[in-house]
């Protein structure tokens, strides 16, 4: 007993800085890429765990679950583990990538945010999107036209793709949200506000029949739909985060300043896990 009280002590004089929760009842997907979210083989990644609890864990480089075939480019291996933003994250080449399998949580209809840090090598690769984020035929997070944030809604009332008023830097760590509440879409950036679009509806589940997965580092495409992989990102990705409702400014802006953490009871799923705590 007094060993336990001698370590809260030392706890309580060590200046420490708490990160925002990253997991509540809205989180759907959440990947930090720390450690021990990283399934490996041997030395390669093969897994990430998704920390949201609902496991929408993302895949190396595959196709509806399998060994990616349909392809423009032949990865050269999996993301790299680098350090990131906070901790770790994964570095794309423009051939690698993750993909996400549609589920129940994911096929979000009505309000939606999308998160994650980014710190691309260059604005564009040619394509006409480099992607961030995309959950093909349904919501994507995209940077496009040579590096302006650009999100796209299928079946919403204003269509199309909508740009960030401003652009990201490239080489530099860039945070960018999208969020949607059926009545308006807010792209922001480095935690701020940028661009607002008055936009109404539902979220298509899937313009392209049934439900496809989610592209990290490229807009994937399941075996079904006969097609290849395309619109690839070049540079390291972080911290990324789904969640079924449209968050707040403050809820961005929290996410922007101390990054995320684990430290809830989620649906019972998770008993008060937590997760970084950064020590000055």
């Amino acid at each position: 007993m007094k060993v336990a009280w001698l370590w809260i002590l030392v706890l309580l004089l060590i200046p420490i800085k708490v990160f925002s929760s990253a997991v509540d009842k809205n989180t759907v997907l959440l990947l930090n890429f720390e450690k021990d979210s990283l399934v490996m083989k041997g030395t390669e990644l093969v897994k990430v765990t998704d920390l949201s609890g609902n496991k929408n864990n993302a895949f190396v480089n595959t196709q509806g679950g399998e060994s990616a075939k349909k392809l423009n480019v032949k990865p050269s291996g999996p993301p790299a583990v680098i350090e990131g933003k906070f901790g770790n994250a994964l570095y794309f080449d423009g051939t690698n990538f993750l993909e996400v399998l549609t589920s129940e949580t994911l096929e979000i209809t009505s309000q939606i945010t999308i998160e994650a840090w980014v710190k691309p090598d260059v604005l564009t690769l040619g394509a006409d999107n480099m992607t961030v984020l995309t959950k093909d035929c349904a919501y994507y997070m995209v940077l496009r036209d040579n590096g302006f944030l650009a999100n796209y809604l299928y079946g919403t009332s204003s269509p199309g793709y909508h740009l960030s008023k401003k652009t990201l830097k490239a080489q530099e760590w860039n945070h960018i949200a999208i969020t949607f509440d059926g009545k308006k879409i807010i792209l922001y950036i480095d935690g701020q506000v940028d661009n607002t679009i008055d936009s109404k509806g539902e979220i298509l589940i899937s313009g392209c029949g049934n439900p496809q997965s989610i592209g990290i580092g490229c807009e994937v495409r399941i075996p079904e739909r006969g097609e290849a992989n395309h619109r690839y990102y070049k540079g390291a990705i972080d911290e990324v985060r789904i969640s079924d409702v449209a968050r707040t400014a403050d809820e961005i802006k929290e996410s922007f300043t101390n990054g995320l953490q684990l430290s809830v009871n989620v649906k019972n799923k998770l008993a008060d896990t937590w997760g970084r705590i950064k020590i000055n």
